[in-house]
């Protein structure tokens, strides 16, 4: 029965998805096909060194996910601890998800994950966990992610650890930010994540130019190695973006393919999301939605403001996080 469930939620997670890219006012007033639970305000593949972590607000939290699951069933959640160590508070929002039948996808650099943490991870009913590593030099790893490489290796190894001490059906994934500097320890790092017992290697795209890794050769070194996400248009994305200077996320509209330029940005429908302080938002690059005291769909509901600077925003961005699967995020970037 559950298998059924799951393949339900899929089945609507994706078809949700997929009619927030019709023109407004239906794309934008679609209700969203995802939650997002940011515990940290750092998007995967940004440097949380120095970051503020502010306290969660575990009641918010927890109402939202039953309120959405209430409301439009049961959807895929992502929670982002990136920077940030897994609490009590964070395995209780988790099982209480599982519990709700919503697939858990936890995006990590692996500070904290020890074999404890793993273990506790693993029993609360998690599906998926990206970890980011950015390279085996730890310099680069500490520019790059802002934690060190022993951290991220050994969470990995805990997790693998965890998931075959229990026979446990979660999947782990390691996420490689694709950003000057890291190359030349990428085939040190996919040849270590096959060893560790990593499902796949999903490369994470910058958040904005500027630090855009090289491209020549490399994107057919990462096609050979299995490596997921660079794809032609992933590769096509990447050369534009290494030409911005930086200042926004992602690239131009006028530069992207032509189906996203001709449609509204999706993401809307695609995702609604709450952090630490209850401040509600579907893009974390516009200004929120605002703060949620009682309902985040109420939220959701009143918004005029952040769904029009969407519809309206300049900019496409090809971001995993920003998209959502049943298994892991990724496969459906929002801008194309």
């Amino acid at each position: 029965m559950r298998i059924i469930d799951r393949t339900r939620t899929a089945m609507l997670s994706t078809a949700r998805r997929w009619a927030a890219r019709l023109p407004p006012p239906v794309g934008q007033h679609l209700s969203p096909a995802s939650l997002a639970l940011h515990l940290s305000p750092v998007i995967p593949g940004e440097c949380s060194a120095n970051m503020e972590i502010a306290t969660p607000d575990w009641s918010l939290l927890r109402q939202s996910i039953v309120e959405m699951v209430a409301e439009r069933g049961a959807m895929p959640v992502q929670v982002f601890t990136v920077g940030r160590a897994l609490d009590e508070g964070a395995f209780r929002i988790i099982r209480l998800a599982h519990r709700l039948d919503c697939p858990v996808v936890v995006w990590s650099d692996g500070t904290g994950l020890d074999s404890t943490s793993a273990a506790e991870l693993v029993d609360v009913g998690c599906s998926a966990v990206a970890v980011t590593v950015a390279s085996l030099d730890d310099d680069v790893q500490r520019a790059v992610v802002g934690n060190s490489v022993v951290e991220a290796t050994d969470a990995i190894v805990a997790l693998a650890a965890a998931r075959a001490d229990r026979g446990a059906p979660i999947r782990l994934h390691l996420a490689l930010p694709w950003s000057a500097g890291v190359e030349p320890e990428v085939r040190g790092v996919i040849g270590w994540a096959n060893q560790a017992g990593v499902d796949a290697v999903t490369i994470l795209s910058p958040v904005r130019g500027g630090q855009v890794g090289p491209l020549e050769e490399w994107t057919e070194v990462l096609r050979d190695a299995g490596v997921e996400n660079i794809g032609v248009e992933s590769e096509r994305y990447l050369r534009v973006l290494s030409n911005e200077t930086g200042g926004q996320p992602g690239i131009p509209k006028a530069s992207s393919p032509l189906r996203a330029r001709l449609r509204p940005c999706p993401v809307v429908g695609t995702r609604i999301a709450i952090d630490a302080k209850g401040t509600v938002f579907s893009c974390p690059f516009h200004p929120p939605m605002g703060r949620m005291t009682d309902s985040i769909l109420t939220v959701w509901q009143k918004d005029t403001s952040h769904r029009n600077a969407v519809q309206q925003c300049t900019r496409r961005c090809r971001h995993p996080t920003l998209a959502l699967g049943p298994r892991l995020p990724g496969r459906w970037p929002i801008g194309f």
